[in-house]
């Protein structure tokens, strides 16, 4: 009989690990947990500072419980026994109170990068704003990068991807979800190239007031004007 309740126990022990391991998802995460709050306290973790600025701190996390976006499995990786191009997330908080400020998914390996992009686009919806490296690009309706705007709950995803020029097949996948309110990161995201278009076109949609104003309108109006020669080539 003891025998029997040990087996049982330990049975409802594994299937209550593999719920909490299954119950994590990515797509769940509102930048507004505070980061103690994550179940992490069994991962050998290590702090560091976000490049973009010292007051943000993260971690960086290859685990398999971590790696779930939609119910979307992305664990994977390129090379055995290291972290190199090996799949990953960093959650990225504020020093002052511990809220996470940012989300970064990093993915290197090409199914997991397809599945990806495409449950983002289901999740999401068309993007407001695409970039291609050239007009063929353009043309073959193959970005180089994605953003969305969630006007509703106040925040924006960039994603960059990169694919083999000859085979087609990606080679990462690069995601950052910010608050819209960040007023560190968030504006310098539109300092780069891949986003400078899309920077412009939310300065012209304040001066209108008007938030239903979309970046195709805001491409056509400057076409109509004569203007928005590289906007046109290079986004849509």
């Amino acid at each position: 009989m003891r025998k029997i309740l040990f087996k049982l126990t330990v049975v409802c022990l594994i299937v209550q690990s593999c719920q909490s391991q299954s119950n994590f998802d990515l797509s769940d995460i509102t930048l507004n947990e505070n980061i103690k709050d994550l179940p992490l306290e069994k991962l050998d973790l290590y702090e560091k500072d976000f490049f973009l600025s010292s007051e943000y701190s993260g971690y960086t996390i290859y685990d398999k419980q971590f790696l779930n976006f939609e119910e979307v499995e992305l664990e994977g990786q390129i090379h055995a026994n290291t972290n190199y191009k090996r799949n990953r997330v960093y959650f990225w908080f504020s020093k002052k109170d511990s809220i996470i400020s940012i989300l970064e998914i990093d993915l290197y390996t090409h199914d997991e990068c397809t599945d990806f992009v495409n449950v983002l686009i289901e999740k999401l919806g068309n993007p407001d704003f695409r970039r291609y490296g050239d007009k063929r690009e353009k043309e073959r309706d193959n970005p180089s990068n994605y953003l969305w705007e969630d006007l509703i709950n106040k925040r924006t995803y960039f994603l960059n991807v990169y694919k083999d020029y000859e085979t087609k097949k990606y080679k990462r996948a690069h995601l950052y979800m910010l608050k819209n309110s960040d007023t560190i990161v968030y504006p310098i995201m539109f300092d780069f190239p891949e986003y400078g278009y899309y920077g412009r076109f939310i300065d012209e949609r304040n001066k209108k007031q008007d938030p239903t104003y979309t970046y195709q309108q805001y491409l056509a109006d400057k076409v109509k004007r004569g203007r928005g020669e590289y906007e046109n080539y290079y986004t849509k």
